[in-house]
């Protein structure tokens, strides 16, 4: 396996301490310390001498003199002994990603292997979920997983590793799962996970499945204070959905029939996008109004219409966008809209012009 706890551990510890690339960089920072009152040559100091016993255990001796001296985050560091410092921080990135890289191509060699529902999963990322239940049955394991907040539209995820031959490590409650690693191999699957501490679990095991459930769409359209009779009324009463505890997983015959449920706890096992009405199209006679006079949501709607359909809206893009005022506007707004007009080759020269510095960004 490649992506180790040593391996991760590694890469972030090369970075523990991060130096400015050139001198003058230290000027924003100066400017910055000046304005709330800092004294930054001795917080800079007492940051060093908080890690560095251990930078001494990782970083190459010729580094040592500097850590010791206290001159490495200073001003007025040698350049020679700078370049040399962030040249080898960039070879543990670039190292780093050499394993992420292995590990990810070890994962889709694996990912055949597993059952339908764990091959879902695993083409999406469990990055960040937190373990908060874990069930044994003989040889099997079930870990159950938060997923709220993290890389995936799933809430929560179910992961069954079947037929347990070998295991290293052990679950528990608050478990981060950080990075993984799957591979397959003559007997079965090995798999392998990795926390932000030293933790790590490793599974050899016959195959993984998997369940997910997501939170109903009603769930991000909720208010502050709604009670559970309301809520209801915003679930559909032909989808299934299901109570999700610590206590297990039970499916709800009727959301009518059911009542004194916590909204935290009721999940479906079909995925509607909370966002999805902000892909609504906006009539073309309406997208002037809708940018200009529109609440957020309209507007948000009307420069998405605008995004998808840039060549045949053409003329009332440049029309808004000379109308605009960009000193007004969102600047990531206009730099993913008006670039990507830009690349599609719809940009009038007077905008070309007057959003020249966003083109130049």
């Amino acid at each position: 396996m490649y992506l180790t706890t040593e391996a991760v551990r590694q890469f972030e510890r090369s970075h523990l301490l991060t130096i400015h690339e050139r001198e003058q960089d230290w000027d924003g920072e100066w400017e910055y310390a000046e304005e709330i009152g800092i004294d930054l040559i001795a917080e800079k100091r007492q940051e060093l001498r908080a890690m560095q016993e251990e930078l001494l255990t990782i970083i190459p001796q010729c580094f040592h003199a500097a850590i010791l001296d206290g001159s490495i985050n200073l001003p007025g560091l040698n350049p020679s002994l700078r370049n040399d410092y962030l040249i080898w921080q960039q070879q543990e990135a670039e190292n780093f990603e050499k394993v992420l890289e292995a590990a990810y191509f070890n994962k889709q060699q694996a990912l055949p292997y597993l059952q339908p529902g764990a091959r879902e999963v695993f083409s999406e990322s469990l990055h960040d979920a937190t373990v908060w239940k874990v069930e044994k049955q003989g040889q099997d394991v079930s870990v159950y997983f938060d997923t709220t907040g993290g890389f995936t539209a799933k809430a929560r995820v179910v992961l069954t590793f079947k037929n347990i031959t070998y295991q290293r490590g052990e679950w528990f409650e608050g478990f981060w799962y950080v990075y993984d690693e799957i591979e397959k191999r003559d007997a079965g699957i090995a798999f392998q996970v990795t926390t932000d501490g030293p933790q790590e679990v490793y599974i050899e095991c016959e195959t993984i499945d998997a369940e997910f459930y997501y939170y109903p769409k009603a769930y991000y359209e909720r208010q502050e204070g709604d009670t559970w009779a309301r809520y209801r009324t915003l679930l559909d009463p032909q989808a299934h959905y299901y109570v999700i505890t610590r206590e297990g997983i039970q499916e709800i015959e009727s959301i009518a029939e059911v009542d004194g449920l916590e909204i935290d706890h009721v999940f479906t096992n079909i995925y509607e996008d909370p966002y999805a009405h902000f892909s609504e199209a906006v009539p073309d006679e309406e997208l002037l109004d809708a940018v200009f006079q529109g609440d957020m949501e309209l507007r948000v709607r009307a420069w998405n219409t605008m995004y998808a359909d840039a060549m045949r809206l053409a003329p009332i893009i440049n029309v808004i966008l000379e109308q605009l005022t960009p000193e007004t506007e969102d600047e990531m707004l206009l730099y993913v809209f008006v670039r990507h007009f830009e690349q599609q080759g719809i940009l009038s020269a007077a905008n070309q012009k007057k959003y020249q510095n966003v083109l130049e960004e």
